[in-house]
């Protein structure tokens, strides 16, 4: 069986340097981009999945935490999705395609069956990439980004 903390898997092991080189932490969210859904990476839902997991799970290795710091309140935060737009922009269409469309249309479910049983909660602030390109957002995505994160904290 495979270890879940191994450091080697998927380029995972950066997270624990930042999780040490940063400690104490509070809360941390980690925000999947919309390049995650490029047709280069060769991505479906399922590699989503799984990826997430393999992340939360060295980012909750016990071993982040052996200075005496307290495990943070992790969210993953589902990317923006594509504007519709985005698929007229020849650029975009080549990179993204109808299927990372279609990925980051529905992140979500995928992204909460990776952190099942993590006490890792997944949130998708319906965040839709601005029309310039379809996949960045413009700044009415990242106020809806931020003012969702924000009141995340607050209830903290």
């Amino acid at each position: 069986m495979d270890d879940p903390y191994d450091e080697d898997r998927n380029g995972a092991k950066m997270i624990s340097m930042v999780l040490k080189t940063h400690a104490p932490i509070d809360v941390v969210f980690i925000m999947l981009g919309t390049n995650d859904a490029k047709r280069q990476f060769s991505t479906n839902s399922i590699s989503l999945e799984k990826g997430i997991r393999t992340l939360m799970y060295r980012a909750l290795n016990p071993e982040n935490y052996r200075d005496g710091s307290k495990l943070p309140q992790f969210f993953v935060v589902c990317p923006p999705k594509m504007n519709v737009d985005g698929l007229k922009n020849e650029r975009t269409a080549s990179n993204f395609g109808q299927a990372g469309f279609d990925i980051l249309a529905n992140t979500k479910p995928y992204l909460e069956k990776g952190c099942s049983g993590l006490n890792v909660e997944v949130i998708d602030t319906s965040a839709v990439a601005g029309s310039l390109d379809g996949i960045h957002m413009d700044e009415k995505g990242h106020k809806l980004v931020a003012d969702a994160l924000i009141s995340m904290i607050k209830e903290l």
